[in-house]
């Protein structure tokens, strides 16, 4: 008996159809313009909202303890009576004969 050798035929591999190429992911013309448009509004409102709070703080000083220097002076009336106006305010600098506080003319 002869032989015959039967080879099976090679299997073809099934070749998947080539997919598409995928579109790139660029935003639409009008939608990348919008979105350009919020990150310019956003970066003006950090702008100047950030710039201002920047300026101030570089320009303040401030410490949680602190010393300060000063001269203490006691001040005391001649004359007795009832205190009707003050001409000063706090940390007013004032020198030897300003008149501080007007007296009340009546007697009390």
């Amino acid at each position: 008996m002869p032989t015959e050798e039967s080879k099976p035929a090679p299997l073809e591999k099934p070749v998947a159809p080539e997919a598409p190429p995928k579109p790139t992911a660029r935003p639409a013309p009008r939608r990348r313009r919008r979105l350009l448009l919020l990150g310019i509004v956003v970066a003006a409102l950090v702008l100047a909202i950030g710039v201002p709070q920047i300026l101030r703080a570089l320009n303040t000083v401030s410490t949680d303890d602190a010393y300060v220097n000063s001269y203490v002076t006691f001040v005391a009336p001649r004359v007795s009576g009832q205190v009707a106006r003050v001409l000063v305010d706090d940390n007013y600098r004032v020198k030897k004969g300003d008149v501080l506080v007007e007296l009340d003319p009546e007697p009390f």
